[in-house]
């Protein structure tokens, strides 16, 4: 359900003008994807809270402009794009 859920966000996403079908911005891209693929939208994804807390213990971890950046589609980059988007979505505004 998760991949259903994942690829119908990105047709949501374009369809309703969220990401313009022009965005080449990975991070934005999967980042919505997989924020909406859990049973809950926006729910906190422990399997990549799992992959980014290894990242940190093994302290390889990339700046914001690294992810922005990033060109990749993998396990670690879909974290990446996760938590840069709930970040942005969940976190409170000044």
């Amino acid at each position: 359900m998760e991949t259903i859920r994942h690829e119908g966000a990105h047709q949501l996403c374009c369809e309703l003008g969220i990401i313009s079908t022009e965005c080449r911005s990975l991070w934005l891209i999967e980042g919505m994807a997989t924020y909406c693929e859990l049973d809950h939208i926006g729910a906190r994804s422990t399997e990549k809270i799992k992959w980014l807390k290894a990242e940190i213990a093994r302290k390889r971890t990339v700046s914001i402009k690294d992810v922005l950046e990033r060109s990749q589609v993998d396990g670690l980059s879909y974290c990446y794009y996760w938590a840069t988007v709930h970040f942005l979505i969940q976190s409170p505004m000044c």
